[in-house]
């Protein structure tokens, strides 16, 4: 992978003198670029999805070695299926996000911790 295929890959496209700075010092090599090719196979579309304005400087994502980042893991038995942290059998997702803010009041059940 050359710089212009991550170039090609990244989702947003400024900076590129700085991110071309980075990528030269990197050096990295034939494993990094698949991780890197990989990471962004998940990052992206995460990326696009749930958090556009989050998405890190391609310089800023290449300094900070984000292609190790590991991919989120869902709590709960499924993806996309609520979970309440506090009781079973609550279908209440913004009551559970008070619950998270008093802990002593609301603890978490043992099972997910």
């Amino acid at each position: 992978m050359t710089f212009q295929d991550f170039w090609e890959l990244y989702p947003k496209r400024v900076g590129k003198l700085a991110a071309a700075r980075e990528w030269a010092r990197l050096k990295p090599s034939a494993e990094i670029c698949r991780q890197i090719a990989a990471t962004l196979g998940w990052q992206v579309p995460r990326w696009s999805k749930e958090q556009p304005r989050f998405t890190p400087n391609p310089a800023t994502w290449l300094h900070q070695g984000r292609w190790m980042d590991e991919p989120p893991v869902p709590i709960g038995p499924t993806q996309g299926v609520w979970v309440c942290l506090h009781v079973e059998h609550c279908q209440h997702q913004a009551m559970c996000q008070v619950k998270l803010a008093q802990p002593a009041k609301y603890p978490l059940r043992t099972d997910l911790v």
